[in-house]
């Protein structure tokens, strides 16, 4: 896991985050359906594979005015910022709206508050997330702006928050 060199501020007013924050991230994952439940959602697991976060916002307020803006630099239209992709298991890419197969591994654009470990500064676990829109492979950069899409495809950027490369098993409801 590759973590942040100092703390990360706020990407919208740049203030210290503090226990709590919400944060965009990008990640590659799947669903697996194994949970008991009369719905995908209630039945889906979700497996992450990797996670890069571009953007770490100190309340929910700073992170409503910035998402759109950061979608968009993805060539995701803004309106995703408040999207929520339920649990599939066919979900149209945000792009292309080709069908996206849930159950293999995908890309997705996710919103989340998490809190930082009591233990570790540089730990954080997940309060909730939302899903705003997965991602085709054959869209993954397409339309996307070149120094944004150039962070993601190099994770060691002294930009990038993190990354997880081991199964870390998140449930998606």
């Amino acid at each position: 896991m590759l973590l942040p060199i100092e703390k990360p501020s706020c990407y919208a007013c740049n203030s210290e985050l503090g226990k709590a924050f919400q944060a965009l991230a990008f990640q590659s994952h799947r669903i697996e359906y194994t949970r008991q439940g009369n719905t995908p959602s209630e039945q889906a697991f979700m497996e992450a594979e990797a996670e890069y976060i571009p953007a770490y916002f100190c309340s929910s307020n700073c992170c409503k005015s910035k998402l759109g803006e950061l979608l968009a630099a993805q060539g995701i239209a803004e309106h995703f910022k408040d999207n929520r992709v339920y649990g599939g298991p066919i979900c149209p890419c945000g792009k292309c709206g080709k069908p996206v197969n849930m159950t293999q591994s995908h890309n997705a654009w996710v919103r989340g508050k998490f809190f930082f470990s009591a233990l570790e500064e540089d730990d954080r676990t997940a309060d909730w997330f939302d899903v705003l829109t997965v991602v085709c492979k054959a869209c993954l950069f397409v339309g996307a702006k070149a120094e944004v899409s150039n962070e993601l495809a190099v994770p060691n950027n002294p930009n990038c928050a993190e990354l997880i490369t081991e199964p870390t098993g998140t449930d998606v409801a």
